[in-house]
């Protein structure tokens, strides 16, 4: 259970306290020792109390530093997983660059007739492209054209996963499709899985709103800190750390800074009740800050991506996809 940061901070400075006091009474009721004068225990608490925060915060600023607990955020894979091949689809490829050069690597799959708008997906920090486009390829079915792709350092992209660079790509990204011959640059949404959920929202918000009809999503996280401090509390007695989450690792760019710019353009949060790889709060944290329009669908039950396993839910998206490229301009 995540707790909030100075009670955790607290709760690690009373520690060498409680022992202090724990070998006081040992000494005093089994070895007769007498009671070391409040003065002398209050200093010497307040000395033992300091050094553990202070030799705490020196390890997460060395994590910082050496970027060990931003690599935590990143699992990239060259390794190509065929999930086109068992989906039987045959992806067009695509390269475009990212504004800093970056080289990237993308796949376009036409809708399935005529296509009613272009969804860009965004996929999560594991893997590739060749794995999580059988999250996405469905929507073909549906009569919407996909746009998939890789962060630099993902798959066939160049480069090395980078907070400023990831969101560079998603912006690269979409001008990609805005700019491809076949595609209307007025009917385009946005659909980002855990990681690709902040991306898709730090994307939009970053670039020209025009034509995106909408941004969804799903399972997603606020900030990098508040994300990295909610797994430090399924961790047993980590939770005691989560107030160093924030020296741990940037708290920028973070998705609730930016998505009250995403306004007017529509927001669509979707999370699962039970869902252990990002908590529910950083989604409810997101919906706090946004402006309207927007919507949350808390599923009950779904755990980490597992939503729009279920046929229901993804007629549900699939329709609000539909609504919102029907309100684009004839």
């Amino acid at each position: 259970m995540t707790v909030p940061a100075w009670i955790s901070l607290a709760a690690m400075a009373a520690l060498p306290v409680a022992g202090m006091l724990t070998a006081a009474a040992v000494g005093r009721f089994w070895r007769g020792k007498p009671w070391p004068s409040a003065r002398r225990f209050a200093v010497d608490a307040a000395v033992a109390a300091g050094a553990t925060v202070i030799i705490t915060a020196c390890i997460c600023l060395g994590l910082r530093w050496s970027g060990v607990a931003d690599k935590l955020f990143y699992r990239p894979s060259a390794r190509d997983y065929g999930e086109q091949g068992t989906l039987g689809i045959a992806p067009e490829e695509v390269a475009f660059t990212s504004r800093d050069g970056t080289r990237l690597h993308g796949w376009f799959l036409p809708a399935a007739g005529e296509a009613a708008g272009t969804v860009v997906h965004f996929h999560g920090s594991d893997r590739n492209l060749t794995y999580t486009v059988r999250n996405s390829a469905w929507l073909i079915r549906h009569g919407f054209n996909v746009f998939a792709f890789d962060y630099r350092g993902y798959g066939r992209s160049s480069g090395r996963p980078s907070r400023e660079g990831l969101v560079e790509d998603g912006i690269a990204a979409i001008e990609a499709v805005r700019t491809r011959t076949g595609v209307d640059p007025e009917r385009i949404c946005l659909w980002g899985q855990s990681m690709g959920g902040q991306l898709a929202i730090l994307a939009a918000a970053q670039t020209d709103a025009e034509g995106i009809r909408a941004v969804v999503a799903e399972a997603t996280y606020a900030s990098p800190a508040g994300h990295l401090a909610d797994k430090l509390a399924q961790m047993g007695p980590l939770w005691l750390v989560q107030w160093g989450a924030w020296l741990a690792t940037p708290d920028v760019p973070a998705a609730v800074d930016e998505v009250p710019r995403l306004a007017p353009a529509p927001l669509l949060l979707v999370h699962g009740t039970n869902d252990r790889g990002v908590h529910p709060r950083q989604s409810a944290l997101l919906w706090a800050a946004a402006g309207e329009p927007r919507e949350f669908w808390q599923v009950e039950g779904a755990g980490h991506l597992q939503i729009f396993h279920r046929e229901d839910q993804r007629e549900r998206l699939v329709a609000y996809f539909k609504a919102r490229f029907a309100e684009a301009s004839p």
